[in-house]
């Protein structure tokens, strides 16, 4: 466990000295084993000194430690308004919630949760569950959903746009966490879905003047910029929105009635359909002010990805006839649109290779080192081991879709990954590529690629030929047993294709979104990538998927000269329960044998560490 340590005053009060001693006690007390005397020591420090950010976020480690889940993300909220700039509470705030969902009744710090949302080491997509289900509990959403269930959601959504029940609108952590974070909750999309047909059809346009509404308005339009228009639309909305028509001009023009108008309509399709060619200074004149910077930033971003695509490095043509279909979906749909990364505490990533590989196996790490993230798409994954790897590394981004690249470099910049160079290239001709990249890289990732080619073990081959001698190697391929549930849709007859039009696409989710529980394709809507249109089309219509099996994977590598290692997220105690005799990082037959008994076991992906053989 790994503390901070307050900031001492150089004459402290008798309170603060009182409160630092604590700390130190509680400290010591977890370091000697006695978490629950650390517990006891970092409590009393924050009943003396509430407002010291630093016992809470103490305090809420050894709670974590302990099993008090609920406990240490109450403490890291707290800490979090006590001080919003606090990147070790969000990130470790972000960890807790990823392991576990916490139960109804937590005191989540409401300041707080806004204040981790703001931070772009976070995964504000977690977050936004968290903090929807946690408003989902409380006054006054939680009387909007039992309405919504009870009357109908047009009817609830009536009541919050037009009638008595407007408390929501002035609800300015729901309206952050729209603006921040996808919506992944099924219940709240329909509210949602519901508003904004409510605004566009039944809202008259001098109702946009109450700030609180446009607030609301604007922070819908976000949400659904963020979800790529995945929501359903009704035939009513669809026709309301082919007959009316805009004019762009307008718009920048500052013409309140054609602002309201896009405002609405920027709900359901691109503010670029509508702005196409304006540049962001031409947005100065729009009021209010919160669409006016919204627009701005959405512009700017549009113009910046484009022009970082356009100049992006390129190891030459993209001609096999797969990858030209999966580049073109990627093209149109970059995936993932992500706003935030979710990074290990310093040196952390680099101490968790050691308990898969020998010291010796990473040697390499104590000197400059080079790591390819072979198809990086937008850049969450590669900016994540810019980050983690840290200083010593130097990563390679490589990807065959310029538009991802364009997304990637630009967040790239954003969240200071400076160690981070892209190119353009296909795995496929990666062994033409000048400079050479043949024996160069000392790690190489590719997770979630090889299985979009047509022929993805020749993929893998060309990048064992990348590997640097002593060279380790993360892959990550779709299980063919996990994903059975995806492969039996195709074969159903409303399955709409992997080619399908966006409005398919929206037709097709909410059939699957209102399936009853137990339902084939039920399941798809626990996954975060159903409430994105990209990752609902990279998830269920992806244009090119081949699903692998562990044996398969087992022959490959036994003819390639690799050796397992180990799983990337799943543990090895997992295969130890059923085969105590194995040893790490056990055989891939016995892995088999365990995901026979447990199909989701590797929640539709195998990711798992290897090394050439000597």
């Amino acid at each position: 466990m790994r503390f901070t340590t307050p900031q001492t005053d150089p004459r402290p009060t008798q309170k603060i000295q009182r409160s630092l001693d604590l700390g130190r006690r509680g400290a010591s007390a977890a370091a000697a084993g006695d978490l629950p005397g650390a517990v006891k020591a970092f409590a009393a420090a924050v009943k003396v000194d509430g407002s010291n950010a630093e016992h809470r976020f103490n305090l809420a480690i050894v709670l974590e430690a302990v099993g008090n889940d609920s406990g240490a993300a109450e403490q890291l909220t707290n800490a979090l308004q006590v001080d919003p700039e606090m990147t070790a509470a969000s990130r470790r705030l972000c960890w807790l919630l990823g392991k576990s969902k916490l139960p109804d009744g937590v005191r989540l710090n409401r300041q707080g949760l806004k204040a981790a949302l703001a931070h772009d080491t976070a995964d504000r997509d977690l977050l936004a569950a968290a903090t929807l289900h946690h408003l989902s509990q409380t006054l006054p959403l939680r009387r909007i959903l039992e309405r919504g269930a009870q009357r109908g959601w047009r009817d609830a959504a009536l009541d919050v746009c037009l009638g008595k029940d407007q408390e929501i609108l002035g609800d300015s952590l729901f309206l952050e966490t729209l603006r921040r974070g996808v919506v992944s909750s099924p219940v709240i999309e329909d509210f949602l879905t519901a508003v904004r047909a409510t605004l566009l059809l039944d809202v008259p346009p001098a109702r946009f003047e109450d700030a609180r509404l446009m607030r609301m308005a604007v922070a819908l339009m976000q949400q659904c910029w963020l979800n790529e228009f995945v929501w359903a639309e009704t035939p009513e909305e669809r026709q309301a929105l082919a007959s009316e028509a805009i004019a762009g001009d307008m718009v920048p023009a500052g013409d309140w009635a054609a602002v309201q108008a896009f405002t609405v309509r920027s709900m359901y399709r691109p503010p670029t359909d509508v702005l196409a060619r304006v540049e962001p200074d031409a947005l100065g004149r729009i009021e209010p002010q919160v669409l006016r910077d919204a627009l701005v930033t959405r512009v700017t971003e549009e113009h910046e990805i484009l022009e970082r695509a356009r100049r992006m490095p390129r190891l030459g043509a993209i001609q096999d006839a797969t990858s030209i279909k999966v580049a073109t979906q990627y093209n149109v749909s970059p995936y993932p649109r992500w706003t935030g990364v979710l990074t290990y505490r310093e040196g952390h990533y680099l101490k968790n290779l050691s308990a898969v590989f020998d010291n010796k196996d990473l040697d390499f790490l104590r000197s400059p080192f080079e790591v390819l993230i072979a198809g990086c798409g937008t850049g969450r994954q590669a900016v994540s081991a810019a980050l983690d790897y840290g200083a010593n590394a130097h990563v390679t981004g490589l990807d065959i879709t310029e538009t991802s690249l364009g997304y990637a470099s630009m967040m790239a910049e954003r969240m200071n990954a400076k160690n981070l160079s892209l190119v353009q290239g296909d795995i496929q001709n990666i062994g033409a590529s000048e400079p050479s990249f043949r024996q160069r890289f000392n790690v190489i990732e590719c997770i979630g690629v090889l299985h979009h080619m047509a022929h993805p073990f020749d993929g893998w081959r060309a990048l064992k030929e990348c590997l640097a001698p002593g060279g380790i190697m993360l892959v990550g391929l779709y299980s063919a047993l996990a994903r059975r549930n995806v492969a039996t849709l195709k074969d159903d007859a409303s399955y709409p294709g992997v080619d399908c039009s966006d409005a398919a696409l929206r037709d097709y989710r909410q059939r699957l979104k209102e399936l009853p529980d137990g339902a084939p394709g039920a399941e798809l809507s626990k996954s975060l990538d159903f409430y994105s249109a990209s990752g609902f089309r990279d998830y269920v219509l992806h244009v090119s998927e081949q699903r692998m099996t562990l044996p398969q994977i087992a022959d490959f590598l036994d003819e390639n000269g690799l050796r397992f290692r180990g799983f990337f997220d799943v543990p090895f105690s997992v295969l130890q329960k059923s085969h105590p005799a194995e040893t790490r990082p056990g055989s891939l037959e016995s892995w088999a044998a365990c995901e026979a008994d447990r199909p989701s076991l590797f929640s539709s992906m195998y990711q798992f560490w290897c090394t050439a053989e000597a």
